[in-house]
């Protein structure tokens, strides 16, 4: 073990160079995501509600928590009151599934209990690199029973845990 990035139970091993405790946006952890460029790895926290992006470094593979604009941890969160600087957002009930899609402009998560799929703009360079923001007026999917997103056209899906972009970026 190189390092980790450990929320708040008890009994992750690290080694202690190379640690960050405390992330409850990382607390359970439920799937991952690695930009095309090998860069930036999101990963969904299933009990916070949450996506984390956090920024790899490709020669040793040591990953490090990204800050947003404001310093705050650079995630987004379902509810209000975590650490992620982007709060309150529709989609993530509980996000079990995420991709990036090949040109690395966007990143969708599959929340099952939400039965939600939210969508995100990925920032791919500069200093926000890897950050990401909602896609405004378009920020999730959903069914017609849910309503919490702005669209309510995924018709008959039911607890989607795993999200696949086409290779040439049209469908998901």
């Amino acid at each position: 073990v190189i390092g980790c990035i450990a929320g708040v139970v008890e009994g992750a091993r690290c080694a202690p160079e190379h640690e960050r405790r405390g992330v409850t946006a990382i607390e359970k952890p439920s799937a991952l995501a690695l930009d095309p460029n090998g860069e930036d790895l999101y990963v969904t926290g299933e009990s916070s509600g949450s996506v984390i992006a956090l920024a790899r470094n490709p020669e040793t593979g040591l990953l490090s928590v990204l800050k947003g604009e404001k310093g705050e941890t650079a995630c987004v969160e379902a509810g209000g009151g975590g650490e992620c600087e982007i709060k309150e957002k529709p989609g993530l009930g509980s996000p079990y599934g995420i991709t990036v899609s090949p040109d690395g402009k966007s990143v969708y998560v599959a929340s099952v209990t939400g039965e939600d799929v939210a969508e995100f703009e990925r920032t791919q360079s500069g200093e926000q690199q890897g950050q990401l923001k909602p896609i405004a007026g378009h920020e999730c999917i959903d069914t017609e029973a849910k309503k919490e997103c702005p669209d309510h056209t995924a018709i008959g899906m039911v607890e989607p845990i795993g999200l696949v972009v086409s290779p040439d970026g049209e469908d998901l």
